[in-house]
């Protein structure tokens, strides 16, 4: 009897040992488990294979936790690139392992590196401004993003040639429609009026993208916050433009682009409408697309009570 309490006892004592034990720890000691991608990418260079870091590339791919001080001991190796020039934090990425991505900002990997030598011009922060998909969604991005911003990131960082093509982090989440995460990067000091480069020539802004996206909330929060206080001629014309992109055709979207319009120049009354085509105001305040007349600034409604 006593003989099989102990071996109930200790079957018990050896379950609660693999329950409780480190991550992958009785994998990697008894069944090799393989990490396809890391073993290939990580594996057998020459001469800058290092086994510690193949062994972090594995972890990373299995899932693993991490802090910082697994990383901080490789010194400039935590930016060395491997097999396809891969990087442990594009892997981690790869990976949609967000414990490992916050542990290699905090250990300060390099985010303006691309994750190509030729052919790219991704950095790390391009792929902040993705809509998420299987392997990281939305609060997946929005978790790397909190990383980023937590360790010092750049809320207004960019990628790109200036010279030729240039995207920046308040743009693409407005392009992806990410609005927690552009709140983030406001509250972090991002400037929405930021714009990014098209053939070396200016092209569009955060603001005009939420325009354009009938970000209309978000457009409201922003005016009530003082971001349309005073603004150029220049940027007011074309933020009316891109939010006059949708036809008037009397329904809830035409009333809100008219709305968010007569808002934005209550804070501009100095604005004045200098275009001959129909776009801008001229396009948003018609009753319906179809009307041969330009719309007409409704200054006297603007600014009365009736707006605020």
């Amino acid at each position: 009897m006593r003989i099989a309490l102990f071996s109930v006892a200790g079957l018990v004592l050896v379950t609660l040992l693999i329950w409780l034990s480190p991550p992958h720890a009785i994998r990697e000691a008894f069944l090799n488990d393989p990490a396809y991608r890391a073993d290939r990418l990580f594996k057998r260079e020459t001469p800058d294979y290092n086994r510690n870091i193949h062994r972090l590339a594995q972890r990373i791919e299995w899932g693993d936790n991490f802090t910082a001080s697994d990383f901080t001991a490789l010194g400039d190796r935590i930016d060395q690139r491997h097999g396809q020039d891969i990087t442990l934090l594009f892997h981690a990425v790869a990976a949609g392992n967000l414990s490992a991505i916050d542990a290699l900002l905090a250990a300060g990997a390099d985010t303006s590196m691309l994750d190509k030598t030729t052919g790219s011009d991704r950095n790390f922060v391009y792929f902040l401004t993705l809509p998420g998909g299987l392997l990281l969604d939305m609060d997946g991005i929005n978790a790397m993003l909190a990383s980023y911003l937590r360790h010092g990131g750049d809320p207004n960082a960019t990628w790109g040639d200036p010279a030729r093509n240039q995207g920046n982090l308040p743009a693409g989440l407005a392009l992806s429609q990410n609005i927690d995460g552009l709140r983030m990067v406001i509250d972090a000091g991002g400037d929405l009026w930021k714009d990014t480069i098209n053939n070396g020539e200016r092209y569009i802004n955060a603001m005009e993208l939420l325009a354009s996206k009938m970000q209309f909330e978000m457009l409201d929060e922003l005016i009530d916050e003082g971001w349309f206080d005073e603004r150029g001629q220049a940027e007011l014309h074309t933020f009316m433009r891109s939010l006059g992109g949708y036809a008037q055709r009397g329904d809830e979207r035409s009333r809100g682009i008219q709305r968010i319009a007569m808002r934005v120049l209550k804070c501009n009354p100095h604005y004045v409408e200098t275009t001959t085509q129909n776009a801008a105001t001229r396009r948003i305040f018609k009753d319906h697309w179809q009307d041969t007349a330009p719309g007409v600034i409704p200054w006297d409604r603007i600014l009365s009570d009736e707006v605020n």
